[in-house]
């Protein structure tokens, strides 16, 4: 009879442990949008490796991570492609352009256009998803009013956001958001795919919201107010590129117009130049 119960209790704690450890697995191929948790490296495999490296390039990998993260790039050797844009591919460039006799100036200058590049395009990619945020911060406020204003559990409510989302750049990160919260139940590891995907104080702010909710079970009047100073930004923002896109409108059109004018005016400088000449020979 003991030996049974031994057993009884020994399977029991093997089972138990192969369901603990099997739920998220399962729960990833159940519902594929929680696939999107999981690091790049692991889609296939479940396991992340990490490689050690030295110190001196560990310290710069962690330097160049955030920056390429910021940027939209989670590919796991993204910051090596990046670093390398910035140091290594340079100095190739000088050495090459010293080797094939372009001279000092002319090879630097290549080597600097290569970084400048470099962080021109990283900047723009940051600066683009800073700002599809802004514009999509507002729905995510008033999604969480809505919801917990009718009596839903903030738990639950933050589990719908990716669904407001239309922007494709806000929507992926939102999923991953959502999907790190149901997999680990850890809010701080959540709102971290968060503040590592959009850099400016919009994203810290809506973490700060999304945290209060979950913390006092809502958020008061703070997302009320927090939706219209978003709102605002966003109506602004939409204004600004309209002005844009009629001043770009405005010069496309002088200068399609520009061959015509030069067409009419030429005849009449020709007639005037020749007026002149006439006069003062």
């Amino acid at each position: 009879m003991n030996a049974s119960l031994v057993f009884a209790l020994f399977a029991a704690v093997v089972g138990g442990s192969a369901v603990f450890y099997a739920v998220p697995s399962l729960a990833v191929r159940t519902r594929p949008h929680l696939r999107s948790a999981l690091p790049a490296e692991t889609e296939k495999t479940g396991l992340r490796r990490d490689k050690a490296l030295p110190g001196w390039l560990d310290a710069l990998r962690a330097a160049c991570v955030p920056v390429v993260t910021e940027a939209g790039y989670r590919a796991p050797w993204a910051w090596a492609g990046y670093l390398s844009c910035l140091t290594l591919v340079p100095v190739l460039l000088t050495l090459l352009g010293l080797l094939a006799g372009r001279g000092m100036g002319a090879s630097l200058g290549i080597a600097l256009a290569v970084v400048g590049v470099t962080r021109a395009v990283v900047s723009g990619r940051t600066a683009a998803r800073s700002r599809a945020l802004t514009r999509s911060a507002y729905k995510a406020y008033r999604f969480l009013d809505a919801q917990v204003g009718s009596g839903i559990r903030a738990t639950d409510a933050i589990r719908g956001l990716h669904e407001v989302m239309d922007d494709p750049v806000v929507k992926e990160v939102f999923v991953r958001f959502v999907a790190t919260y149901e997999l680990t139940l850890d809010l701080e590891r959540s709102l971290d795919e968060l503040r590592r995907s959009f850099k400016g104080h919009d994203s810290e702010m809506l973490c700060v919201a999304i945290r209060q909710c979950v913390d006092t079970g809502g958020g008061g009047r703070m997302l009320w107010r927090m939706e219209e100073i978003m709102f605002s930004k966003y109506f602004n923002g939409m204004q600004k590129e309209t002005e844009g896109v009629r001043t770009r409108l405005v010069v496309a059109a002088l200068l399609a117009a520009s061959p015509l004018v030069m067409l009419f005016l030429l005849p009449v400088l020709y007639d005037a130049y020749r007026a002149l000449g006439s006069v003062f020979s």
